[in-house]
């Protein structure tokens, strides 16, 4: 714990219902982080025609008297292993973040990106679900593509945007801010810090999306120096005492892979489903139509299809080169295809919790086989709980990815027929998209969106006192602790 008073508060026995009163923040529209090049993009284009809108506080901070204050840092695409190797002590005097426990390994959605995993992580706090995957959408009802634009980031609701207390606002600030990343990067942590100061708000939610943008430019080790100043800023802020005694907690919702220039899976998409007699459309009027909602340059793609087609186009878009994972809802279950297999995923609920079964069809597309025991002569599935899925997945290339799996296609209100990852060194996107990166940074190196380790693994740590870290957290649970109002408004974690 940070500040002055270093008493730890008692935590109940058992926590209260959640109640979101303590953490929704008033009312009034804030910014969406875009994912890497496409808010580079928009703020390309409108640079010059918007003015900076800052973010506000209240100027005179009421400290809770019940005990310390918790600040919540949400952090866009830092990856475990950056947060893992800074904080090392065998780094001595170098490691950051000495004062908190060690780094756990978040294991993210599918897709890997903000929306769709800061929805998941903020379950806790009773959030609603997001309308689609990303800013833009295919909204079902009205069947046709929705947002994207600049004015529909407030027009549109998407709750996780509208939950924190601070985050970095005006279009023509994350403009500039490609110029000089780091010194942005800065400022916008003094910024955050000094908006926590000046509130009275017992638990205060802070996010910075411009790591996002620092990792898709520059790759996941220009992080460190965002990391540091961080540190050094918390640090300060506890010596001064301004916002009396806090803890605090860091999660980030995914990581990022690549490294080599990433080559764009669109037109194969395209031809391998014109190939088949598949129309791409922006709606769905006809049987063979398919709908594609391209935001940003990830390695994920979302196509919507009429009802009995998902399985067939699942298959084709696997089979193109670059995309490695399909998933799509299969009767009662739901079908993971990859150019290693064709496997079914079976989920059943009962008094004890979820399981799942893993089937394969044809060869092992997870890599999944060998954890099982099945029985060859025997039709009857093998069933595991969830848990011992997470544990037993945890180190494989596609971690967690059952849950994930069928995560991917009930965290949001709109689901796609089909959810897709690229292979390393490949991604998606508009071809406007792919020309304003090039034109603004070169070619783009590094992203997520994927099942794959890399971009899947986020982070959480905390300085909370009681907290024990797990070997590895799913993002659904990875902010617990925290969830219930006794919980975040004397700032201790329970026993893990």
């Amino acid at each position: 714990m940070r500040g002055r008073d270093t008493a730890k508060p008692d935590w109940p026995a058992e926590r209260s219902a959640r109640s979101p009163r303590l953490l929704r923040r008033p009312a009034g529209g804030l910014g969406e982080s875009a994912h890497g090049v496409t808010s580079m993009r928009r703020a390309i284009l409108v640079f010059g025609l918007c003015l900076a809108v800052a973010p506000t506080a209240s100027s005179e901070s009421a400290v809770s008297p019940e005990g310390p204050r918790l600040l919540m840092i949400a952090l866009d695409a830092v990856p475990y292993g950056v947060v893992e190797r800074v904080t090392d002590p065998a780094l001595g005097d170098q490691a950051i973040f000495r004062d908190f426990h060690r780094p756990v390994p978040l294991i993210s959605t599918f897709p890997s990106t903000t929306s769709l995993a800061l929805g998941g992580i903020l379950e806790p706090f009773d959030l609603e679900r997001s309308p689609g995957y990303e800013h833009r959408y295919f909204d079902r009802q009205q069947n046709r593509k929705l947002g994207g634009g600049l004015f529909s980031y407030h027009h549109l609701r998407f709750p996780w945007r509208e939950f924190f207390h601070w985050q970095p606002r005006g279009v023509f600030k994350k403009g500039i801010k490609i110029f000089h990343l780091q010194k942005s990067g800065r400022q916008d942590i003094d910024e955050s810090l000094a908006a926590f100061a000046a509130s009275d708000e017992p638990v205060f939610h802070l996010y910075h999306d411009l790591t996002d943008l620092m990792g898709h430019v520059k790759g996941p080790d220009s992080l460190e120096h965002f990391l540091r100043h961080l540190d050094a800023a918390l640090r300060a802020l506890a010596e001064r005492g301004d916002a009396g005694p806090f803890t605090v907690t860091i999660y980030s919702d995914h990581g990022l892979s690549g490294g080599d220039p990433l080559r764009n899976v669109r037109r194969g998409v395209k031809k391998a489903l014109r190939d088949e007699g598949y129309r791409i459309s922006g709606h769905l009027r006809r049987p063979r139509d398919v709908v594609f909602v391209p935001y940003g340059l990830v390695s994920s793609l979302v196509a919507f299809t009429a009802e009995g087609e998902e399985v067939n186009v699942a298959r084709i878009l696997a089979d193109v080169e670059g995309v490695n994972l399909c998933a799509t809802i299969d009767g009662d279950g739901w079908r993971l295809i990859t150019e290693d297999g064709d496997a079914r995923l079976l989920r059943r609920s009962d008094e004890d919790g979820d399981s799942f079964s893993y089937q394969p069809l044809t060869g092992d597309p997870l890599g999944y086989a060998a954890l099982i025991d099945e029985n060859p002569d025997s039709e009857e599935p093998t069933w595991h709980s969830d848990a011992w899925w997470l544990e037993a997945t945890s180190d494989a290339i596609y971690p967690d990815a059952l849950f994930r799996t069928v995560q991917g296609f009930e965290l949001v209100a709109n689901p796609a027929s089909v959810i897709c990852g690229t292979a390393e060194g490949y991604m998606y996107g508009a071809a406007y998209t792919v020309l304003g990166s090039r034109i603004s940074t070169g070619r783009l190196r590094w992203t997520h969106g994927s099942m794959h380790r890399e971009a899947s693994l986020g982070f959480v740590m905390t300085d909370a006192p009681g907290w024990r870290a797990p070997a590895i957290v799913r993002f659904d649970h990875a902010l617990t602790a925290w969830g219930a109002p006794a919980g975040v408004s004397r700032g201790v974690a329970p026993d893990n």
